[in-house]
Order: structure tokens, then sequence, then C-alpha cells
């Protein structure tokens, strides 16, 4: 038990003590002047003081238990104090063997609670004592009932010690071991990784676990007592389990909710348990599996009609030139045939990106200073007809910072985004390239202030030959995904319709790059 829970505990015993003693002499007062009437005899002047004195300190102990610093030192005082009053009252009443006896082993009980089986025993000792001395001083004229009162007593005194002490001792022990059941439930409860949440019947949340808490990014006074409907707009509270979505601070997260009933020790139902699994990194890891896997199909498939088709592509590049140099064209044969060539030309160019998409893609990294290779970057895009647009390029980012890449993969992924972003800016718009370095991760966002993509379409944007333009390969950003992931690094993409896209390109920090 704490210090200040001792302190509570010994200020109600001060109550009870004075309620107890107040009871007992209110009903002998009241029965003193009932029957025998006199106005004010010694003996109730006597009893009067004795209740003052009492109420006195006990209004001194309330006030200064705030400040003691020994509690047992403290709380022993008080049961002398107890004693002598209980003695003193018999002696002014004369009744060695009243009902006033009794309050000795209220002492007794009490002072079990509070010491349990040794205070119970050596508070018996002093009450025999203190019962014994007065029976000296104040002896009972008949000898036989002297002896009978005095053995009487001091057998009950040592029998309420006995039992009182016993029980006392039980209930610590019960008490320690509801406090160790309960402090093992709610460390369990604590560290649970999935939120657990708990309503009453209608449906107001009672009880959440820090869990909940980390999931739903908000403390418990702001969800306790509100309706889970509110909370979970989307949950369907009639089926067992379900997956749903719930937004926080605009980034949606996919929650797996686990239903039970909550019932009571007689099996009624009083509410409802939640158990609540974020799943978003799950969703992510099986979205990256799922593009693993449609990356490997369709690059086994495509490495094979490439080079079916490379062979005859070529055979009839070479025959058409040829043709095209022959005496016997006319003009608009020569025009057909340059048609044909620029087509089988263009043919060739997506056989070369099918290629380059489907070979594993070799990472030569080496220690580049980011600052100066986006400036770079930018140097050569300003030569692109779409930078003709009125498109502002800027860069943020320490300068120090180093990145340990591949340099020739890393300006095709650039190269790759960096067209996207300026073909979704209509007529004017800016493009940013951020780059940050954490403790683990190295972090380069390129974001525009185009038109957006709407989700339907950026779930899609990494797949092989899914494109949006007219004459697109759709190899891009799927070529982009590759290399990524050949670094050992992940690319995300934030966007809405009408307010830009943001793609963020995670790679791992090697040890010692901005050393």
């Amino acid at each position: 038990m704490s210090f200040s829970e001792s302190k509570e505990k010994l200020i109600k015993f001060l109550f009870l003590r004075t309620v107890v003693f107040t009871s007992l002499l209110a009903f002998y007062i009241f029965f003193k002047l009932k029957f025998h009437t006199p106005e004010y005899s010694s003996e109730l002047i006597s009893i009067y003081f004795l209740l003052a004195l009492t109420y006195l300190v006990t209004f001194f102990y309330v006030l200064g238990i705030r400040r003691v610093e020994n509690i047992t030192l403290f709380a022993s005082s008080q049961t002398v104090y107890d004693i002598l009053f209980v003695t003193t009252l018999i002696y002014v009443l004369k009744t060695p063997d009243s009902i006033f006896n009794i309050l000795y082993s209220v002492i007794i009980f009490f002072s079990s609670l509070l010491f349990q089986r040794g205070g119970a025993w050596l508070t018996a000792c002093l009450c025999t004592i203190s019962f014994s001395l007065y029976l000296t001083y104040n002896p009972i004229v008949d000898s036989e009932r002297h002896l009978y009162v005095l053995f009487i007593n001091n057998f009950i005194f040592f029998l309420v010690a006995y039992a009182t002490g016993t029980l006392s001792e039980q209930l610590k022990m019960t008490g320690m071991r509801l406090k160790e059941k309960e402090s093992f439930t709610q460390t369990v409860i604590h560290n649970l990784t999935n939120g657990l949440i708990v309503s009453d019947q209608s449906e107001h949340i009672i009880f959440m676990n820090p869990a909940a808490e980390s999931i739903f990014s908000k403390t418990k006074s702001e969800l306790l007592h509100k309706k889970i409907s509110e909370v979970l707009p989307s949950l369907e509270l009639d089926q067992k389990s379900q997956d749903t979505e719930y937004l926080v601070n605009d980034e949606k997260k996919v929650l797996e909710i686990f239903q039970s009933v909550f019932k009571d020790a007689e099996g009624k139902e009083i509410g409802k348990i939640l158990i609540v699994q974020d799943r978003t990194q799950i969703k992510c890891l099986e979205e990256k599996i799922r593009m693993s896997d449609k990356l490997a199909a369709v690059g086994k498939l495509a490495a094979g009609i490439a080079h079916e088709i490379r062979n005859p592509l070529a055979s009839v590049s070479g025959s058409l030139q040829l043709l095209k140099k022959s005496a016997h064209v006319d003009e608009d044969d020569k025009k057909l045939m340059n048609i044909m060539l620029k087509e089988t030309e263009r043919l060739n160019t997506l056989i070369t990106e099918l290629l380059a998409f489907v070979r594993p893609a070799e990472i030569r990294p080496t220690r580049i200073k980011i600052k100066e290779f986006i400036e770079e970057m930018f140097s050569a895009f300003r030569q692109h007809p779409l930078y003709q647009k009125k498109i502002q390029l800027h860069h943020e980012g320490k300068e120090d910072v180093f990145f340990y890449i591949d340099g020739e993969k890393f300006k095709q992924i650039l190269w790759n985004i960096l067209i996207n972003s300026a073909q979704a800016i209509e007529d004017e718009g800016d493009i940013f390239i951020e780059w940050e370095d954490k403790d683990s991760v190295q972090l380069l966002t390129i974001r525009d202030t185009g038109g957006g993509i709407n989700t339907e379409i950026k779930e899609k944007i990494f797949d092989p030959f899914f494109t949006t333009k007219e004459g697109g390969t759709g190899l891009g950003l799927a070529t982009t995904y590759k290399i990524i992931e050949a670094h050992g690094g992940d690319i995300a993409v934030e966007s809405e319709s009408g307010k830009g896209t943001s793609f963020i390109l995670s790679l791992p920090k090697r040890g010692g790059v901005n050393g």
C-alpha cells in the first residue's frame, strides 16, 4: 500500500471510530436521561467531556495527517488514545462488565486492518494491560466475579485479535493477488499490438487500449463516449469480421476489425468488443508482391516476344532501306517507305524499352552529390520541347547530402518522372525536387502542380503497358519501379485530382554516404 493510500485509509478509520464511539454513548445518554431523569449528573458531564475531547483530538489528527511523515507512529498514537479513552470511560461509568467493553474489540479490529496480524496482537496486549490495571485499582467486590470478568474480557481481546488478524492477513493476500492479476491483465492489454475497443449496449466507447489510440491517432479523451459509428462510419456492426478504411490526416488506413459480444459474469450482453488490426502496411506489401509477380510474368512473356519480333523487324527495315535506294522507286513510294521505316524504328524503340524492362537491372552504385546531380538533370530537361511550356523548376535540400545510387539508371528514373510531371501541367506550373536525409533512409520527392491523378488510375500507373498518353508505351514508370526496387528502395505516389502529384522515392541509407 502506498503512503498516500495509507493516509486515506487512516482518515476513514478516524471517521468510523468517531461514529462508533458517538453511537454507543448516544444510546447510553438517551436511556440514562429517560429512566433516571437527572438534569446533569457528574457521570454525564464526564461523558460529554470525553466526547468533546475525542472530537477535538480527531480534528487535530485530521489536520495533522497531511503533514505527517511516519504514518505508523501516527496511527499507533491514535490507537493508544482510543484504549485510554475506553478505559477512562469504563472508569467514569464504574461498569467493568458493561457493553462499552466491546469498544476494546472495535479498537483491535481497526488495528488489524491498519497493521494486520502483528498490530492486532499488540493492541490486544495493550487492551489487556489497560483493562487489568483498571480492575487492579478498582476491583469487583465479589472475587469470583472479578476473576471471571478479567478472564472473559482478556480472552475476548485475544480471540478478536486472532480472528481479525487472520482475516486481515487473508484480505491482504487476496488484495495482493487481485492487484497482481489486475496488473498482469493491464500489462497484457497495454502491450497488445492490436487495438482493443469496448463499447456499451448503446455502442458508446467505454474503453480502449494504447494500441487503439495509436491506430486512430487520437487520445482516449477524444474517442471515449463517442459512438462507434462516429469513429468508423463504414463499419457494419452485424459482421464478425471485415475490412474498413479510416482517414488519418488525409491518409487512408486499412483496418481489419473483429467483433464479438461483451457479456457480464451472468452471460448477459452488455456491449461489444472490437479487435482492430492495422493492415495498411500488409496491404502495401501484398500490393508489392502482386506487382512483382505481374512484372515477372509479363517479363517472361515480353522477352520471348521481343526476341521473336526483333529479327524479322531488322530484316524488314534493311529491305526497305535497300528498296529506297533503288533507282526504280518513284517519290510516292519513297514517302510510303519512309513512313514504314519510321514505324519500324518506333517498334524497334519499343522492343528496346521492353528488353530493358524485362532484363534484371544491373546496379552499379556510386557516391553522388544529389544537388549537383539534380541541377545537371534540370539543365538537360530545359532543352526538352515539353519545357517550352511555362514551367518553373525548383530544388531544395542540404548541399552536402550524398546518395549512393547508379547515376545512369537514376537519370532514367528522374527523366521518366519529369516527363510525366511536365505532361500533367497544361499551361504553366511548377516542378519541385526535394531531398531529405533521415536516420535510416533517404527521401527524394518530385512534386508538380499539375492536374493530379485520380484514384483508379493511380493504382495502375506502375503496371507495364498501362498508359493514358497517345503513343505511349506504358513502360516508363514500370521501368522506374524496377530500378528503384533494384536499389533496395521504394516508390510511392501521393496525388489528388486537381491538386498535383508527388512521387516519393525512398532509398536505404548506406553507412558513410554522407560522412
